[in-house]
């Protein structure tokens, strides 16, 4: 290691482009990468936490807590005070003990300007082999490292590059949704992860135990994260595939829909042929507006609490589930209220919230087919959509479990455990709450609650 392979791998202009595309350098702070940042410093006992990006000529913090002024403010460094640019090879950490002594830190300024003595950090790596920087935990003294920690902080590392990934999905999406103007999004799956948050405050011990368990399977779950991205791969191409074949599907639509309209007023018809004119005509329409609920389903957030009618949402993610729904089995019962007034809300959040529940429903429902039954109403100013399955249903001790961040009742690698973490997030954000009602071998009952729009 010298600062000659240091500065050539800094000055890549292929990694300069791979950060570039992130879209984060200069960016305020997030509560994501905030939250995994804060995790890592309470575990490992340490004051100083960061998830840096080396650019050409700065290191900027997307997270930095702890970090001393003026540099916690501004949130940039020169890369004479960087630790983080020697972190880049994959998968190895970078330990530090005592920097002060080290043949290779001990005159970095970082140490007197930033009190930088112990470093531990692993290299934030895209899948493509690209070094955007190092997410990290410093101490002002001394220190030995465990290997605990160091598993710890490998697994949150792998967590921060799962936002970032996320991110740099969502920026493609967005940059062909430009181009084409009709680009129907289905792989709401990515939105669970992009709205996963992480509540450890006052589950620190349970949390712990949790990480633990990770650690002892780390092979797995490494395994388990590339087999979602290939997934999330999978969807995002899917999804493409569908806005193009939606365009294509809507132009001739509407020459149809000319050409029927054309005739109803210019062919005089037998009564009977008058009707099939009105059938076809109206069911061009009904197509015409399930183009639209997609297309408008599948639009980026504008991230702005608005007016949102939930039977709208509810029958965008029905008309997704329709065919999954078909193949296990599964009835719907819809019991909407009439007259339900408008939430505030941001409607893809609350989207995510009803799908994550529609998906827990249909896992938890019998190998046979099952029911679930969709109801809404009115309770006092708020809106209550109620999602119920009769399925397997949930132990007693465990409901004050299932709300927490990694806490999962599926057997099968695909239960993550931040599901109902993030629903629970997501409601509490919008002021409302979200409840439940379990009973063994009947089934389960989750309520959302929503402050009504009083616009």
């Amino acid at each position: 290691m010298n600062d000659s392979d240091i500065s050539t791998h800094v000055n890549d202009p292929a990694r300069l482009d791979a950060l570039r595309k992130i879209a984060l350098l200069d960016t305020p702070t997030e509560e994501a990468f905030d939250r995994l940042t804060r995790l890592a410093v309470t575990f490992v006992n340490a004051p100083i936490g960061l998830v840096s990006l080396v650019d050409a000529d700065r290191q900027f913090f997307k997270s930095s807590i702890g970090l001393p002024e003026p540099w916690c403010t501004s949130r940039v460094i020169p890369l004479s005070h960087s630790i983080c640019q020697y972190n880049r090879v994959a998968n190895q950490p970078l330990l530090i003990e005592d920097a002060r002594v080290h043949p290779f830190f001990k005159d970095n300024p970082a140490i007197p300007d930033l009190n930088v003595i112990a470093y531990l950090g692993f290299p934030l790596v895209t899948s493509d082999g690209y070094v955007l920087g190092s997410f990290c935990v410093i101490d002002s003294k001394p220190r030995r490292w465990k290997k605990k920690q160091v598993a710890v902080i490998q697994d949150l590392t792998a967590a921060v590059m799962t936002e970032i990934q996320l991110r740099t999905e969502i920026s493609a999406r967005n940059y062909a949704e430009e181009e084409c103007n009709d680009l129907i999004e289905l792989n709401n799956h990515l939105r669970m992860e992009i709205v996963a948050r992480m509540q450890a405050e006052g589950q620190l011990h349970i949390l712990k135990n949790e990480l633990e368990q990770r650690v002892k399977s780390r092979t797995r779950e490494l395994q388990d994260t590339q087999l979602q991205y290939l997934h999330a791969e999978k969807l995002s191409a899917i999804g493409k595939l569908s806005a193009s074949i939606a365009h294509e599907f809507n132009n001739p639509l509407q020459g149809i829909m000319a050409i029927l309209k054309g005739l109803k007023r210019r062919v005089k018809m037998e009564e009977e042929d008058m009707e099939l004119l009105d059938l076809a005509i109206t069911e061009s329409e009904r197509m015409k507006k399930l183009i639209h609920d997609l297309q408008d389903f599948n639009r980026p957030s504008s991230h702005l609490k608005v007016a949102m009618d939930v039977h709208d949402s509810l029958e965008a993610l029905l008309l997704l589930y329709k065919s999954d729904f078909n193949k296990k089995g599964i009835t719907t019962v819809l019991n909407y209220a009439e007259g339900v007034p408008q939430v505030l809300a941001v409607p893809d959040q609350i989207k995510q919230v009803f799908l994550n529940l529609l998906n827990n429903a249909m896992d938890a429902c019998p190998q046979t087919g099952g029911v679930i039954t969709i109801s809404t109403g009115q309770e006092g100013n708020q809106v209550a959509v109620a999602i119920k399955d009769n399925g397997t249903g949930i132990e007693p001790e465990k409901i004050d479990l299932i709300f927490q961040p990694f806490y999962t009742t599926k057997t099968d690698i695909k239960g993550t455990g931040l599901g109902l973490s993030v629903c629970h997030g997501i409601v509490q954000y919008h002021h409302g709450e979200i409840l439940v009602v379990s009973q063994l071998g009947e089934g389960s009952t989750f309520t959302v609650l929503l402050p009504i729009y009083e616009g």
